[in-house]
């Protein structure tokens, strides 16, 4: 079977809320009724998927089927500000048999996680027809994507409508977006990664304390020590966040965004297994992580 693939758009907000962050996994099972497909399912237990109003977009929503190729794609006032979009794949749909019973559970979903969106055509309220997503979802700049299509940007923003098909894509182009999204690490290859290199740092710092609770052997190093995270963008200067990334594309994956680094240490922060330190950036305005504190074995075999 040919794989298709399709180009949705959305304000960054619901973007952000559905695809990037993932919604409850027991919110969408218990507003729909239904087990969401496994696929969509990230390792913090939430769920990928996108939406689809009202609109003459249901009868693209209506073809699009399981193994296409979806690109998302932030709704920009210019196309000068256009930079990244979010690569994935169709893993379901729903409604099922779009029964009305149906649409009010996912109209009721819709409202729940995603904001109404001002069009030409009025105020998109409610997003009906759901589509799911796989949980690795690749992010590519827009140019090396148009570049893989055989597109322009000018093609680009031809495709008005909040999903559609692209036209005359090559399956050489489907399958290397396909291949890219392979390249997406899961978490607990970032987490076994993350370890390697902040046990690599302690060792290079010299942190060996009179108390070691917790001792790797293979490092030659205790677990404990505060290990700055670094990100140039963020804190002015590298540190274990460029050191990850170095080390995963040198594993054959893709590189994780700060964002989902920062999600991720939110979910394994524990007292007595992991510490991070967030102060306030200039360069950001925001609060972001410093440094992180690993305090027992993750994913290392205890040594």
């Amino acid at each position: 079977m040919s794989v298709d693939v399709y180009i949705a758009r959305g304000s960054e907000k619901n973007i952000h809320r559905s695809v990037v962050s993932g919604v409850e996994r027991e919110l969408v099972e218990s507003v729909l009724g239904i087990p969401v497909p496994k696929e969509s399912i990230d390792n913090f237990n939430c769920v990928r998927l996108w939406g689809v109003p009202r609109s003459d977009a249901e009868r693209f929503w209506r073809n699009i089927k399981k193994g296409d190729v979806i690109v998302i794609l932030p709704i920009k006032r210019s196309k000068k500000k256009f930079s990244e979009c979010y690569v994935t794949i169709v893993v379901g749909k729903f409604p099922v048999n779009v029964t009305q019973s149906e649409i009010e559970k996912s109209e009721k979903l819709s409202r729940l996680v995603w904001e109404p969106y001002k069009k030409r055509q009025g105020i998109a309220e409610s997003y009906p027809y759901i589509v799911f997503l796989n949980s690795a979802i690749s992010i590519e700049s827009i140019e090396d994507v148009l570049n893989i299509l055989g597109k322009d940007i000018k093609v680009l923003l031809g495709y008005r409508e909040s999903i559609q098909r692209i036209r005359k894509i090559p399956q050489k182009a489907a399958q290397e977006l396909i291949q890219r999204i392979a390249k997406v690490p899961d978490t607990v290859t970032i987490l076994t990664t993350l370890e390697e290199v902040y046990l690599e740092t302690s060792a290079k710092l010299g942190w060996n304390i009179v108390n070691c609770y917790h001792y790797s052997t293979k490092y030659n190093t205790c677990y404990g020590a505060p290990i700055f995270l670094g990100n140039k963008d963020v804190w002015g200067s590298e540190g274990l966040f460029e050191e990850l990334n170095k080390r995963l594309v040198e594993k054959g994956f893709k590189p994780i965004t700060w964002e989902h680094l920062k999600q991720l240490i939110k979910s394994i922060t524990k007292p007595g297994v992991v510490w991070a330190s967030w102060y306030l950036s200039t360069y950001t305005n925001q609060v972001e992580p410093h440094d992180i504190t690993i305090m027992m074995p993750l994913t290392q075999e205890p040594q």
